[in-house]
């Protein structure tokens, strides 16, 4: 069984990706690539689309002065803490749509 374990170990990193995608995943890409896959999935959720029609555009780091990530519901409290993250533009059915995100969400800014 030691053994399975170990051969298991050496195929991937010890976050259960393969070595060949560890170095995709260097400099926070693994996150900029989780949180664009949220967008595009709400976006194509929300049209009721294929998530192949949503096109990507930028994708840019950005640091929201609070944790509403920019984009800030009336009436709602939010920690007044910096917060790392992302803008996210999409693009479908002839339209633009912009996402604010951090590591965890993303939010549809309109």
């Amino acid at each position: 069984m030691s053994l399975l374990f170990a051969i298991l170990l050496a195929v991937a990193d010890g976050n259960g990706t393969h070595p060949r995608d560890a170095a995709a995943c260097d400099g926070g890409a693994c996150e900029e690539q989780a949180v664009l896959r949220m967008a595009r999935q709400d976006l194509a959720k929300r049209l009721g689309i294929p998530e192949k029609e949503v096109k990507t555009g930028a994708v840019r780091r950005r640091v929201w002065p609070d944790a509403s990530l920019g984009c800030p519901k009336p009436d709602t409290m939010y920690a007044q803490v910096e917060t790392p993250g992302y803008v996210i533009e999409l693009a479908a059915r002839g339209k633009s749509y912009e996402y604010h995100a951090d590591a965890k969400r993303v939010v549809a800014c309109e």
